[in-house]
């Protein structure tokens, strides 16, 4: 069942594709455990008569009260409305004005949205119907897929600065309301800490007899607050990150017939926690909740691709990148932002691993007012969450990030 203020959206944008006389059904979209802040929906249009159809994927926001008086539900989807009716366009007729090498093309179209106060969604085509598929987001990425991803965060990252310095004013001016949405509810500081000291102890047992790991884990649990402030630093923001970069919001398409598991190319879903942060926190945040242990044993490479294709770009614009954004200073980013992603992945990675039979939802938690920090905790701890995180721990260790 759709609102009236869904239906009346549907109807603008089926008449913009053609459809005059029509019905529509509307299926769940996403399993449970899928999508967390806000209910997904296919829509299947047909013409009455005719074989003409076309599906819809319809994002609604949650519309219980207890979950919005807890989560900042109408700036989550003013932000996302805002990325696709303002921010990107704008990013596009720059890449189009100055023939930009390597454009970052890898998102889809908003159709129509509304923002009405608890009645907030976003229309869009439906791309499965153009072949794109979303992986299973318990199994970490190959080194196919976390490359093709590092590439296109490169793609957008290097928009950013080229824009900063080739139109400062234009820039400014667009980023200027993009801090983090989540600001907004000060006391998710307090869970982020109260959770990630929870999954320290833990952590802690998981790499027991390692003694190197123990000693900076501990170091770290001692640092905590300056891990999580210095993400928030005036220096760390850059770019234009997603900011929501992990495995289910991104969906690849595989058009070459030679290498068939190959991604050809890629689309960024969910634009709602989208903010000017470090690029580091976008390739961070999807290496730990999405990456293979493979991608983390290389993550250097990934690193380097990522870096010469920001390179490639910036020069094309006839951009000094040692000037702009050295290479010194991208690995002074990832030095800074590693930890805080390796926390935030502590917290985050059950979900990612959970069976939709044991997911939860918001609404779930909702009752006592604890809704972040119970999502941020969790009881049990399965054997592949504790092989996750070892993997993670030892790699920041390796690699000397903590």
């Amino acid at each position: 069942m759709l609102s009236q203020e869904q239906e009346s959206l549907l109807n603008e944008v089926c008449a913009q594709d053609g459809f005059k006389d029509f019905t529509f059904s509307v299926e769940e979209g996403c399993k449970k455990g899928d999508n967390f802040l806000g209910n997904v929906r296919i829509i299947n249009v047909k013409e009455n008569g005719m074989s003409k159809e076309k599906s819809y994927v319809l994002k609604c926001a949650e519309t219980d009260l207890r979950v919005r008086s807890q989560i900042p539900v109408h700036s989550l989807y003013e932000r996302e409305r805002f990325v696709y009716e303002t921010l990107l366009p704008t990013f596009e007729i720059f890449q189009q004005s100055r023939a930009l090498k390597y454009p970052f093309k890898s998102y889809t179209k908003l159709r129509g949205c509304s923002v009405k106060d608890g009645d907030e969604c976003l229309l869009m085509n439906n791309i499965k119907d153009a072949k794109f598929q979303m992986l299973d987001r318990k199994n970490g990425m190959d080194a196919d897929h976390v490359s093709h991803v590092f590439r296109e965060l490169a793609k957008f990252h290097s928009v950013s600065l080229a824009m900063k310095h080739l139109l400062p004013e234009t820039y400014q001016s667009l980023t200027s309301n993009l801090e983090d949405v989540w600001q907004e509810m000060p006391e998710t500081q307090g869970s982020y800490l109260r959770s990630t000291e929870k999954a320290f102890d833990h952590a802690l047992k998981i790499v027991e007899g390692h003694e190197k790991a123990t000693k900076a884990l501990e170091k770290c649990q001692i640092e905590l607050n300056n891990i999580f402030s210095a993400t928030a630093m005036e220096s760390n923001k850059l770019v234009v990150t997603h900011g929501d970069s992990w495995c289910n919001n991104m969906m690849f398409k595989y058009e070459d017939p030679g290498n068939p598991c190959t991604p050809t190319s890629m689309c960024f879903l969910d634009w709602q926690i989208c903010k000017i942060s470090s690029p580091a926190m976008d390739l961070f945040y999807f290496l730990f909740l999405s990456g293979s242990k493979f991608a983390l044993d290389n993550h250097q490479t990934f690193l380097d691709e990522y870096y010469e294709t920001v390179q490639k770009n910036l020069q094309h614009l006839g951009l000094d990148t040692n000037e702009i954004f050295p290479y010194e200073r991208f690995q002074q980013h990832c030095k800074q932002n590693a930890a805080a992603c390796m926390c935030i992945a502590m917290c985050l990675l059950h979900h990612v691993l959970m069976h939709e039979n044991h997911a939860t939802n918001f609404v779930e938690l909702a009752n006592d007012g604890l809704i972040f920090e119970k999502f941020m905790n969790q009881e049990t701890y399965s054997d592949e969450y504790n092989s996750r995180v070892r993997d993670i721990i030892y790699m920041m260790v390796d690699h000397e990030y903590i």
